[in-house]
């Protein structure tokens, strides 16, 4: 249904690659473990065509549209702690 992709800045995060993510918020552990909370974000949304290596990680054919959301997450103090490009198809079937 998507893809996501998120940078974050390793001195921040020590051991971050080594945790398991798949079950538990990224957001949580930031906070119980880092001790940083998130606080704000700057997200920028568009509808934009499948370029040919997403659609075919997504099995959509090149050029289907999706939902494009950029974004830059903030913790105190205004300290960027995450950057990250999401990709969403808009529909949970593909016409053929």
């Amino acid at each position: 249904m998507g893809l996501e992709t998120i940078l974050l800045p390793a001195r921040m995060f020590p051991d971050l690659a080594k945790t398991d993510l798949e079950n538990q918020s990224l957001y949580a552990l930031m906070e119980t473990r880092y001790a940083i909370a998130v606080e704000w974000s700057e997200e920028e949304l568009e509808a934009i065509p499948a370029e040919k290596e997403d659609a075919k990680l997504l099995q959509i054919p090149a050029g289907f549209p999706l939902f494009s959301m950029r974004r830059i997450v903030f913790a105190k103090d205004d300290l960027p702690v995450e950057c990250g490009h999401s990709l969403f198809r808009g529909t949970a079937t593909v016409p053929v």
